[in-house]
């Protein structure tokens, strides 16, 4: 089983724990390599056996000497993946903030990134969109960790069998008014026989990502991210990864809507805007500027969209100056 710790060798994590059969054979196999964690589990209060799930979770986090860091999800009403998974992380970000985590890991396997690329290239998607979660990624400023992601979740069913490790199965995955449940049911002999196969495609996409899409740094400035600007495939590919980071997933006829705007638009709470060498991505902030402020943002060629921003974020003309001067 390639299991990917090297990232755990150092620093303290969260291991987000839901009591099935990945999150239970994931924190025996961070107990034996060494990895130090504790753990967190939300119940959604959508089925009386969550409250077992939670239960276990304690248990076995006394048994090791973790911590089990737990919270009840208000309730859900519609679109209950998405928002469930909001809750999640939100959860998580907050205990790492609290606690001072080095990062979040989580038990998503093969069938689960299988899963995502299938349902995202039946919906239309390019590349960075098929490939969706990597083994390392960034949710609002906190590092997330996958290292089962080359892991058929066949592996792990027999992992826990052959070393009597408790786990519990959803009964939600059989339901099929979750979209999930039926692609799952439909890729499950592909998955079975082809696993190996599957998640050296995957491997070779990656591959071919980082050809495509060189690695590029992104700079901060008081609550601004900005990189230097490409081609308006590798200017999407960093917007777009810089999003995720901030918890939201553009769609395609977003995506259409950016490029048609030449990336100087609003998009759900955030702004995005350009000079002729940089891309900004900022949230959107308002107030009414006053009229030295707009003189002094004419006469340095402030990037229309970027100056409502500085203005109410009391950034000084020296500091506002001095960030532009090259971009």
């Amino acid at each position: 089983m390639r299991v990917e710790l090297e990232k755990l060798s150092s620093g303290k994590f969260l291991l987000g724990f839901s009591g099935g059969v990945d999150s239970s054979a994931l924190f025996f196999l961070l107990l034996g390599g060494g990895v130090e964690f504790d753990i967190a589990i939300v119940d959604y209060g959508v089925r009386e056996q969550s409250k077992e799930e939670v239960e276990y979770a304690k248990a076995l986090a006394k048994k090791y000497g973790k911590l089990c860091h737990h919270t009840l999800s208000p309730t859900i009403k519609n679109n209950f993946e998405a928002k469930a998974r909001e809750v999640r992380y939100e959860f998580f970000a907050s205990l790492v903030g609290e606690y001072k985590y080095s990062g979040v890991i989580l038990a998503h396997q093969l069938d689960d990134r299988f899963e995502w690329s299938v349902m995202q290239f039946c919906k239309g998607a390019g590349l960075n969109t098929l490939l969706g979660f990597g083994s390392e990624g960034e949710y609002r400023g906190v590092k997330i960790f996958r290292p089962l992601l080359n892991v058929a979740k066949s592996e792990l069913y027999e992992y826990c069998k052959n070393h009597q490790i408790q786990y519990f199965e959803d009964s939600s995955n059989q339901e099929d008014k979750y979209l999930r449940n039926c692609f799952r049911e439909i890729l499950k002999p592909l998955l079975q026989k082809h696993s190996k196969g599957i998640a050296q495609s995957f491997e070779f996409l990656q591959e071919d990502r980082e050809r495509l899409y060189p690695y590029k740094e992104i700079g901060e400035f008081r609550g601004i991210a900005f990189w230097s600007r490409g081609s308006e495939g590798e200017d999407m590919h960093y917007l777009d990864m810089e999003l995720k980071k901030r918890g939201y997933l553009l769609s395609y006829q977003q995506k259409r809507e950016i490029a048609r705007q030449n990336f100087s638009c609003e998009i759900v709470g955030f702004v995005i805007e350009r000079s002729e060498k940089t891309l900004f991505l900022f949230p959107k902030k308002e107030g009414k500027m006053t009229k030295i402020f707009r003189d002094f943002a004419r006469r340095n060629q402030i990037p229309q969209r970027l100056r409502e921003y500085l203005y109410v974020s009391e950034v000084s003309g020296e500091e506002i100056v001095g960030f532009l001067s090259e971009k």
